[in-house]
């Protein structure tokens, strides 16, 4: 899948089921962005219309935060919020259905 497929894919999700964050979905961790050495990282913890909001950490310690563009976002990084997005929809009519019944 391209990069702008997977970009429409999450951004139609987030339309639907609104911004989220991994640590809402049930056994996931936010994506690292990039590794910049050996306690130096950054993972991507927020998923919005927007953008992702891309936190830094050192020694884990967070030490800086920026939103960025899904554009800017590596193809494996985005399939891997593509997936997370996927189990949040899931989550989420999961939990609307039972609120149903």
């Amino acid at each position: 899948m391209k990069k702008e497929k997977i970009i429409q894919e999450i951004k139609s999700i987030i339309e639907e089921w609104g911004a989220f964050s991994p640590s809402e979905v049930d056994g996931e961790e936010a994506p690292i962005v990039k590794t910049l050495g050996k306690n130096n990282s950054q993972l991507a913890e927020h998923f919005s219309i927007d953008g992702v909001k891309v936190v830094t950490y050192v020694h884990e310690t967070e030490t800086d935060e920026n939103e960025v563009d899904y554009e800017d976002l590596s193809k494996d990084v985005l399939e891997e919020i593509l997936r997370i997005a996927e189990n949040y929809k899931v989550d989420f009519e999961k939990t609307m259905n039972r609120c149903k019944n």
